[in-house]
Order: structure tokens, then C-alpha cells, then sequence
């Protein structure tokens, strides 16, 4: 069970990997075949305009799938590796454009790519750090006790 942490950071390189290859010719014919694809793109690239919002929100995924692949408990641990996988990613995912036809490596796109993937750890990260607050009955003023994934504490007394 727990190589299956490993599931999303497969599928966000996959994803990932194909969209750096495509031809700019065949993103177009995709754009037509599925209009519904394109209108998603549509409104996702007028997110924020001056950024590329379609990496952002990919590299998110990747920051995210980073971050929940690290088995570290030490969140410390977990940030500086994935920051490093998410740079590494971004200049593989424009480097291999300069042999893709109608694809131009541009460093704003790697700009746009590590603003994501920071939002994706930070997010993670989070929520790592909530479930495992959650987990380990922090909130509750005792260790073990409260609402957790067990019940709430027994009663005592059957009077």
C-alpha cells in the first residue's frame, strides 16, 4: 500500500511528459476534436492574465504528487526535495521543446512552472501537516484522544 503514494507523481509526469512533447500542430487538432477541452484551457489561460495559468495548475499537480511521494515525516525533509524535482522538471519539460515542432522553450514558462509547483507543495504540505495533526489527536489537549479516525473518546461510567 505504500507504493501507491507514488500513483500521483507517475500520472503528473505522465501528463506531464506528453504535454512538453506535443507538437503545436497536434495541441490545435486535440483543441478541435474536444471542444470542451478547449474551452477548459480557454478558461484557465484567463485565470491570470501575463502568466501562463495552464502550467501553473500542471505544475501545481506536480508540487502536490512531490510533496505526498516523500515518505519523510519532517515536513523540512519533504519541501527541499520536492522544490529541487519541481525546478528539475521545469527546465526538462522546456528543454526537450527545442526538438518538438511549434514548440519554443521560453523561461517565463519555467517562471510560471515553479510558481505552481510552490503552490503545490505549500498546499500539500499543509495538508500533510492537518492529517497528521488530525491523526495523532493534537487538537483534542491529549495525545491519542479526541475526534479522530478511532471515535470519540469513550465514556466513563455506566451509572
Amino acid at each position: 500500500m505504500k507504493r501507491l503514494r507514488y500513483l500521483p507523481l507517475v500520472l503528473a509526469v505522465c501528463l506531464l511528459a506528453v504535454a512538453a512533447m506535443l507538437p503545436n500542430f497536434s495541441l490545435a487538432d486535440l483543441r478541435v476534436a474536444l471542444p470542451w477541452l478547449s474551452e477548459l484551457i480557454n478558461r484557465v489561460e484567463a485565470l491570470r492574465p501575463g502568466m501562463d495559468s495552464t502550467h501553473v495548475l500542471m505544475f501545481l499537480g506536480v508540487g502536490a504528487a512531490l510533496v505526498l511521494a516523500l515518505p519523510q515525516s519532517n515536513w523540512r525533509r519533504r519541501v527541499a526535495p520536492a522544490l529541487l524535482g519541481v525546478l528539475l522538471l521545469a527546465l526538462a519539460s522546456e528543454f526537450v521543446q527545442f526538438w518538438v515542432p511549434g514548440r519554443t522553450p521560453l523561461w517565463s514558462d519555467v517562471r510560471d512552472d515553479l510558481v505552481g509547483g510552490a503552490m503545490g507543495i505549500i498546499i500539500a504540505s499543509a495538508m500533510v501537516w492537518l492529517w497528521q495533526r488530525w491523526r495523532s489527536g493534537a487538537w483534542s489537549g491529549r495525545r491519542g484522544g479526541g475526534v479522530g479516525p478511532e471515535g470519540p473518546p469513550a465514556r466513563g461510567g455506566g451509572q
